[in-house]
């Protein structure tokens, strides 16, 4: 999504990921930054903590368990104009 707004669109699209596990995070963030891809941030928690208050589109991929609910909620909440889920598993 990122390289598809900043590459393809020539767009200052800003991309939130959101992951429970900081290992992830911390991976993530430090790969952003040596690629040198600004506008692209990943932060520690679940869309019920991190979300902003308002953004254009949700993705959800492979949002475990109800984690696919809060994030249609959140899409809705938050005002998106797309909310694209891709659910994974319910324990």
């Amino acid at each position: 999504i990122h390289d598809y707004l900043r590459n393809t669109l020539k767009a200052d699209g800003q991309v939130t990921g959101v992951e429970l596990r900081e290992d992830m995070v911390t991976l993530c963030n430090n790969a952003a930054a040596r690629l040198e891809h600004t506008g692209l941030v990943f932060k520690c928690g679940d869309v019920r903590t991190v979300a902003p208050s308002e953004l254009d589109v949700m993705i959800a991929l492979h949002a475990c368990d109800i984690a696919t609910d809060y994030a249609i909620h959140t899409g809705i909440r938050s005002g998106a104009s797309i909310i694209m889920c891709s659910p994974c598993c319910h324990k």
